[in-house]
């Protein structure tokens, strides 16, 4: 069985962005391809959270070029919820079966099913990461950028979210993740990118 040839979905190139009078990135340069597991590493301030803005158009670069060539589905540090969002509701809003049965799939594999009538404002901020979680691994798509995924979670959801993202890149997505622990789970697929401060 021949593996499928793999292409660019994220292109980076020559991207300074400056902060205030602080260099974050000085001609830096990324791509990620099909069925790749990229890692950002790097301590607090290091500007993993500025990168994955800047390759979603959140935040613009001072120069260079950004190229996102496929369709993706992002998830930010906080959970970026209406305090009122529901999981049925959010199940009520899918109009595609096969989606909507992915998204059932997670949330039965993230333990939600007793929390779908709750107000997002009303749970713990473990449970308000994991359907987070949920709204960010449901759609079907070439690419999945996550910022610090575990955030909150406990270490059995740890684990079970580790699990999914191996789901999905042995479909062939691509994951470009910012992440401070350790990995849970080895995978071919993973490469690890650091950035100083």
């Amino acid at each position: 069985m021949t593996k499928a040839p793999k292409h660019s979905l994220l292109h980076l190139q020559d991207i300074d962005f400056y902060r205030d009078w602080q260099v974050i990135f000085h001609k830096f340069n990324l791509e990620v391809q099909t069925g790749q597991w990229l890692i950002v590493r790097g301590s607090n301030g290091c500007g993993k959270t500025t990168l994955l803005k800047l390759c979603v158009g959140l935040l613009q670069p001072t120069e260079g070029n950004i190229r996102i060539s496929c369709a993706y589905s992002y998830i930010g540090h906080t959970n970026g919820m209406k305090p009122t969002q529901t999981l049925e509701g959010f199940l009520k809003g899918l109009s595609n079966s096969s989606i909507k049965n992915s998204a059932e799939e997670l949330i039965m594999s993230l333990a939600l099913k007793e929390y779908k009538h709750t107000p997002f404002y009303q749970l713990s901020a473990g449970l308000k990461r994991r359907i987070a979680l949920v709204y960010w691994l449901t759609p079907d798509v070439d690419l999945y950028i996550v910022d610090e995924p575990l955030t909150n979670l406990d270490p059995i959801s740890c684990r079970l979210v580790w699990q999914l993202l191996v789901k999905k890149i042995n479909t062939g997505s691509a994951i470009l993740m910012a992440h401070h622990g350790p990995n849970l789970i080895s995978h071919p697929a993973i490469q690890e990118i650091y950035l100083d401060v």
